[in-house]
């Protein structure tokens, strides 16, 4: 028992809930590349949002590199990995840059 009662997420007599939580939260400082994250346990004093998308809109607004937002919607602009892909983002291809061979 004193083992057990010592470990950081020690067994619990009832059931836990399992798979990610309800709510989304910013994970860890890294602000350039971050991501919001529902995975269990939820750290201590973060906010948290209802969604992926609106934790992103909060906690990393003005981000460049659009990582968060990227990460909850692969197509979500031209900055994401996906958006080159015609058939995982058709609608974003405007983004797809085409060559026009040169005339001789």
């Amino acid at each position: 028992g004193a083992c057990l009662a010592s470990l950081p997420s020690p067994p619990t007599t009832s059931p836990t809930a399992g798979g990610g939580l309800d709510v989304w939260y910013k994970e860890g400082d890294d602000y350039a590349n971050g991501k919001c994250s529902n995975a269990r346990p939820l750290p201590k004093w973060r906010p948290t949002s209802a969604t992926k998308e609106a934790c992103c809109a909060s906690q990393y607004g003005s981000q460049f590199s659009n990582a968060c937002m990227c990460d909850a919607n692969p197509c979500y602009s031209c900055k994401c990995a996906d958006a080159q892909d015609a058939t995982k983002c058709p609608a974003l291809s405007y983004c797809r840059v085409t060559t026009v061979p040169p005339t001789n």
